[in-house]
């Protein structure tokens, strides 16, 4: 896992402060907290950023991994067969881990936002 072990990526959890986090790199920082993956929706939607971290609240809890029962994949539940042709890889597994990638799922998140608004999460209509 690019140059950290296993037992620091295991040993990272809620409780861990952020000096001890940078101990362990930025890719391990962003992906083993709620209020790093919080700092990076908020980087990438700006003006935006309020209503995106109560939609990824909403929609994944802020985990990055998470997979709904619909296919929807990462912090900002990309839905797989709806964006099937937009998504980069040649199998469900490689679309998978794409989206499960921050960096990848938000940026996909924010074309989405800026096309639609944010009519393509359901939770818009839990939190609204």
């Amino acid at each position: 896992m690019r140059g950290v072990s296993e037992d620091k990526v295991q040993s990272i959890s809620a409780t861990t402060t952020p000096a001890q986090l940078n101990t362990y790199g930025e890719h391990y920082v962003a992906t083993g907290t709620t209020f790093e993956v919080e700092r990076q929706i908020r980087l990438v939607f700006g003006e935006n950023a309020d209503m995106a971290v109560r939609i990824a609240k909403c929609e994944s809890g802020l985990r990055t991994d998470i997979i709904s029962r619909t296919s929807d994949v990462g912090v900002m539940q990309i839905n797989l067969t709806a964006h099937w042709n937009e998504i980069p890889g040649n199998t469900r597994l490689d679309k998978i881990v794409w989206l499960q990638n921050i960096d990848n799922n938000l940026a996909f998140a924010y074309q989405l936002f800026k096309r639609s608004s944010w009519n393509p999460w359901v939770c818009l209509d839990l939190i609204s």
